[in-house]
């Protein structure tokens, strides 16, 4: 009987017009969204390889200068593209992608909030993770909305119910009839254009298989929900006006209402706040007092024990100073950043936890995740060179306590700028795999849950279907 009806549903896909129709249409679309994507994409790898031929030029290219001056001509950094930000560009073209670091403060504070994370459409964007968490869904229902309100319409429920038919074997059939009808209309049109758009680009295949097994997961939540919506509508007409209806408040509404909620439940700082508060920080690092020099003396005293105190300091005590002041200012920004991104965290699980009940908001959360797209891989890149930062500051302290002559404003001696050429130079931020898929965790662990309710309602909608229809007949 199994055998029979897959059978059954998989001729009815294949000869179905309105498959063809939809796979067209997808084909277009997927062409369109992928071809998008890489474009972009390509052009920010471009724009991030010139920024970092240009910041190795401009720093290599400097006059010869007080050290703390070059500290703070800043270095240019670049963050490069995400791994697969030619499917799923997430928040990287919002987020900002290069910054100048400067002595004493690097990270814009000014970030994107959870609202543009858990979204719907918006801000131009359309690439392929866009189409399939929000507008390959509305596809889904429009394939899928009859094949059991149908079939109860035409008599054929009730004559497979007379018939003595099992539930077990019509639910599955129905999924594989449904499967069959996604893959064909929607899965096979955005695969190919992912293939080629990847092959253009060059994508690691590892997190291409996970980036498309978190879609293709929603996209069977949607199908088994709109089998659900099938089962339980009494005409095709009403199951199609219920699955449009289900899709707009699933995949339009909640998303971006679910970000809100999240702002209300673990609320942010203002950003202007915490930029005057970094800034204050950061003028605090020239701070030059009686306090802060006795400081720098134990300081250069522990570094050395031969010196008594008497006639010149074997380093330079401006430095030491400065040294000591940029490292109580950089432990407060450090705390400041380790609070901020805990409570966009927090802001993440919470938009993920209220989208539970929206496949396409735990797609796209999920999506720009393994894209390496969301708001932690852009923190991660800012992060890395914060630290760089930190070290690179850290070394021209060093060097002009060992080998300056004087304080702050003492220029007599002529440097060249080979002085500085054991300089610490940025390395590219490079986010791992395994980073991704923990912060994909949560939404992919809900979009699993999310399938086994689904499938637990179908089960349930379509025995009551067959009991429905076995009593009419009788």
């Amino acid at each position: 009987m199994l055998r029979a009806l897959c059978s059954k549903e998989l001729k009815l896909a294949l000869r179905s017009r309105r498959v063809r129709t939809a796979g067209f249409a997808m084909l277009v679309l997927s062409g369109v969204a992928a071809a998008s994507g890489t474009v972009e994409h390509r052009a920010r790898a471009r724009e991030h390889q010139r920024l970092v031929e240009f910041a190795e030029a401009s720093f290599a290219g400097q006059r010869a200068d007080h050290p703390h001056t070059i500290a703070h001509n800043g270095y240019v950094v670049s963050r490069p593209p995400a791994p697969l930000g030619h499917l799923d560009a997430g928040i990287e073209t919002a987020y900002g992608r290069w910054l100048r670091l400067d002595a004493h403060q690097t990270r814009p504070l000014a970030g994107t909030r959870t609202t543009e994370i858990a979204r719907g459409p918006g801000a131009g964007r359309f690439d392929l993770g866009l189409l399939l968490a929000v507008f390959g869904p509305v596809v889904v229902v429009l394939l899928v909305f009859d094949q059991i309100a149908r079939e109860r319409m035409n008599g054929t429920l009730a004559m497979l119910s007379a018939a003595g038919l099992d539930l077990g074997p019509f639910v599955i059939a129905k999924v594989f009839g449904a499967v069959v009808r996604v893959a064909l209309a929607v899965g096979a049109p955005a695969l190919a254009a992912t293939l080629a758009a990847s092959f253009v680009v060059g994508a690691d295949p590892g997190r291409l298989v996970v980036w498309w097994a978190a879609h293709a997961a929603a996209l069977v939540v949607w199908a088994i929900l709109a089998l659900a919506i099938s089962a339980r509508a009494s005409t095709p007409r009403s199951a199609l006006v219920a699955g449009v209806a289900v899709w707009g408040t699933l995949a339009m509404f909640v998303p971006p209402v679910s970000g809100a909620v999240s702002q209300l439940a673990a609320p942010v700082a203002p950003p202007g706040e915490q930029m005057v508060r970094a800034a204050q920080w950061a003028e605090s690092a020239h701070a030059q007092t009686e306090s802060l020099r006795d400081r720098a003396l134990d300081e250069i005293r522990r570094r050395h024990p031969e010196w008594d105190g008497t006639g010149e300091p074997p380093e330079v005590v401006d430095a030491v100073m400065l040294a000591l002041a940029d490292q109580s200012a950089t432990a407060k920004m450090n705390a400041m950043f380790a609070a901020l991104d805990a409570e966009q965290d927090r802001q993440e699980r919470w938009a993920a936890a209220l989208s539970f009940v929206s496949p396409s908001g735990l797609a796209s959360l999920a999506s720009s995740a393994i894209a390496g797209s969301d708001l932690a891989h852009m923190r991660f890149a800012f992060s890395h060179y914060e630290r760089y930062r930190q070290s690179l500051m850290g070394w021209f302290n060093a060097w002009w306590a060992k080998e300056g002559r004087g304080g702050f404003d003492a220029y007599a001696e002529e440097k060249k700028f080979d002085d500085f050429a054991e300089a610490p130079r940025p390395t590219i931020p490079a986010a791992t795999f395994a980073f991704s898929l923990r912060r994909a965790a949560l939404s992919l662990g809900l979009l699993a849950g999310a399938l086994v309710i689904c499938a637990a309602g179908l089960v349930a909608v379509a025995r009551g279907a067959l009991m429905r229809a076995g009593g009419a007949r009788s």
